[in-house]
């Protein structure tokens, strides 16, 4: 199974992202690969693959650069609030401000002019007109919406604002560029983003609630249901959506959960996110997400024994080495650099941040009602008070930052998925021969018996 989500997810991504040398590079050593392990069925996998990804990509209209344009787009989130009380919104790769509410979902026809702006391009809109409503989707947009004014109206200070929306709601626009920077400068910025660490927290503490009055199975199945309604209520992020599969994964198989079940089920899922999003969709988050978990997977154990005879955070130093050392590459190459302080950085601010993510959502929560009472907010600012001090001070490092080239970066994933799915394939013969070895060996014998 595991596998088989790799050669699905990386076909597709090839076949929407990649080039013809990239793809018919990819062929050649994926198929190569499956035709000697006499896997002939993932070489078929493979070819359904790159086929759906090409056609997603030619399925939506190419959008240029720069200059005026007339279009019809189709808006990918929901309404964000920003600051000067205007309205963000995401159609693929585009994002635009307009002071009129849209619906995630909705059909719009655009004219106006396109700025390119780093991966993603600006839109500088004229007329926008609805052609489509989404109704279904509607009234979620229309929740999400009144989520926002209420922390806007029940939380007086700015910095706790900033902080609500970036933490819960996954909206960056409140926070100040100096701020975004130093995350940014000591390798913390993902953070910001909305994670499986964030549902993993809900999940929990939804769980430990609910298994005081109801059956441990019955109370993660409500915790994995509300989960669910809050990536809902997000906007289906890709990195959201992927926590949300491998979290169901979890509840549903949670009596048979050996090693093994979560390289396949982080395998799955990713092909299950490639299936279901548009090519719009997939962005850096989502392949951070699923590079993140991959490396803790497959490196947090030997990082953590090689920890183990120097302190006795081996599991939180392990952990946070694996996930730095798979996403570094793809963050260099995205962002523009990373810093070598990252994983010193994370193990001093990883500590006090679950605290600071609860104080966030339970103040949250109350917003929708009522004001925040003065303790929670002195609660919140104290802490983020001193894990901004901390990020200040380590913000001093820039000078360590590095970037790494777009073909070093290409050629270290390559190589860790031809290593990957080489195991994955290698993994049963050995275990046939080894079984060989022991049932035919002299000592287990029936004449020496």
């Amino acid at each position: 199974m595991a596998a088989a989500g790799l050669v699905l997810t990386t076909a597709l991504l090839s076949g929407l992202w990649g080039n013809l040398f990239t793809q018919t590079l990819l062929v050649v050593l994926y198929g190569g690969l499956c035709f000697i392990y006499r896997r002939f069925w993932l070489i078929v996998l493979l070819l359904v693959g790159l086929l759906w990804g090409n056609w997603k990509h030619s399925w939506e209209k190419p959008i240029p650069q720069k200059g005026y344009v007339e279009m019809e787009i189709t808006i990918t989130s929901h309404p964000t609030l920003t600051p000067d009380g205007t309205y963000r919104y995401q159609a693929g790769k585009i994002f635009f401000t307009w002071g009129e509410v849209f619906h995630l979902g909705d059909r719009v026809f655009c004219r106006g002019h396109i700025r390119p702006y780093g991966t993603q391009a600006l839109f500088l809109p004229r007329e926008i007109v609805v052609k489509k409503r989404s109704f279904l989707l509607g009234w979620l947009s229309e929740l999400s919406l009144l989520w926002q004014t209420s922390i806007v109206q029940n939380v007086p200070e700015r910095h706790i604002q900033a902080l609500l929306f970036a933490l819960v709601l996954g909206n960056r626009t409140y926070l100040d560029y100096t701020t975004k920077r130093e995350f940014q400068i000591s390798g913390l910025f993902h953070l910001l983003a909305i994670s499986g660490l964030h549902l993993a927290l809900i999940t929990g503490v939804l769980n430990i609630c609910f298994a005081l009055f109801l059956p441990k199975k019955y109370a993660l199945m409500i915790s994995c249901l509300l989960a669910t309604f809050y990536t809902m209520l997000l906007g289906f992020p890709a990195s959201l959506l992927r926590a949300c599969l491998f979290l169901w994964g979890y509840a549903l198989l949670w009596e048979v959960r050996p090693q093994i079940l979560w390289l396949n089920y982080v395998a799955l899922s990713a092909a299950v996110c490639c299936l279901l999003l548009p090519p719009s969709w997939l962005g850096i988050g989502f392949s951070l997400s699923f590079l993140a978990v991959m490396g803790i997977i497959l490196l947090a154990r030997p990082f953590a024994i090689l920890f183990q005879k120097f302190t006795p955070f081996d599991t939180i130093l392990g952990t946070t080495f694996a996930a730095n050392l798979a996403t570094f590459p793809l963050i260099s190459w995205s962002i523009g650099e990373i810093s070598v302080i990252s994983p010193l950085a994370n193990l001093f601010i990883l500590p006090l941040f679950p605290f600071l993510l609860a104080g966030c959502f339970v103040s949250a929560l109350w917003a929708l009602f009522s004001p925040i009472p003065f303790i929670l907010l002195s609660f919140l600012d104290h802490i983020w008070h001193a894990i901004a001090f901390v990020i200040h001070g380590l913000s001093f490092a820039e000078v360590l930052s590095f970037r790494l080239s777009s073909s070093i970066t290409a050629l270290f994933y390559g190589l860790m998925g031809f290593y990957l799915l080489w195991k994955l394939l290698s993994v049963p013969l050995s275990k046939k021969k080894k079984a060989r070895k022991i049932l035919f060996s002299p000592k287990n014998s029936p004449q020496k018996s």
